[in-house]
């Protein structure tokens, strides 16, 4: 199955046997002409091609080629690398098959590299947690959350904060900052090439105080239980000391009442 007779390149148009005909045909004059291996080399064959350059030149206007560029962050003639990253010769072809819909911002090496440092830092400027990156006692970034935490506070009080967060081997730090007492768990690494120190601060402060306050609500609600149990408990006793002091007192009626129809029946 398959080769010259049903190979994946055959033509369908004609059925297998017509195939198999054929085949069987060449290889009887192939016998017939005492050729043992052919040589497609020694059969002429015009394999040449003649090409036409087809490229088209469009009209587009400079200024969208700069709204472009403007879009893809190519602000300034430095950002222009032609680094042919993207398939095209040049940011300017790349620009214009972005004009005529032949090709996205996206393909942009630089561009793309870009925009995923801009969401980054967007994403540590915003997250909740605070981080702080300093070296040699000097801070070389805070983000946000940080400031808001660190409210008042000077540099080197707050590299001071972070040296102990580093040095110390507790997980969770507990700290009065601003008047405020804070939780917080911190995560120390340092850069590459002795690019300094960040130190990441997760805010656990409502986490703690939500789990005092269920302990608080605990330690009320077993204390609750305990006195309750205990009125109970009086109160059964209470009950158990009345009931035995009237059934003594009934039983002592019952034996004068008894004693008395004994001397009754003994006068008769």
């Amino acid at each position: 199955v398959g080769g010259c007779i049903n190979g994946p390149t055959m033509k369908k148009e004609d059925n297998i046997l017509l195939r198999r005909s054929r085949l069987q045909n060449a290889i009887r004059i192939l016998e017939k002409l005492n050729v043992k291996k052919f040589d497609r080399f020694s059969v002429p064959l015009d394999l040449k091609r003649t090409l036409k350059i087809r490229k088209v030149e469009y009209n587009i206007p400079e200024s969208e080629i700069e709204r472009i560029f403007a879009e893809m962050g190519k602000t300034n003639p430095e950002k222009v690398l032609d680094c042919t990253g993207c398939g095209y010769e040049t940011c300017r072809d790349k620009a214009i098959a972005v004009a005529v819909g032949k090709a996205e911002k996206e393909m942009c090496f630089a561009y793309l590299v870009e925009k995923v440092s801009s969401v980054s830092n967007l994403v540590v400027e915003e997250t909740p947690n605070a981080i702080v990156i300093f070296k040699d006692s000097k801070i070389l970034y805070i983000n946000n959350s940080a400031r808001v935490l660190f409210a008042n506070y000077p540099e080197d009080m707050i590299i001071s904060i972070c040296q102990r967060a580093k040095e110390s081997s507790n997980r969770i730090h507990e700290l009065y900052i601003n008047s405020r007492k804070v939780y917080l768990y911190p995560k120390v690494f340092d850069l590459p090439d002795d690019g300094g120190i960040v130190v990441l601060f997760v805010d656990l402060t409502e986490m703690v105080q939500q789990r005092e306050h269920m302990n608080e609500l605990r330690r009320r609600t077993i204390e609750k239980i305990d006195e309750v149990l205990n009125e109970q408990m009086k109160l059964a006793q209470d009950i158990a000391s009345l009931l035995g002091e009237s059934i003594a007192e009934t039983k002592s009626r019952f034996a004068e009442f008894k004693k008395f129809l004994g001397e009754e029946n003994v006068d008769n």
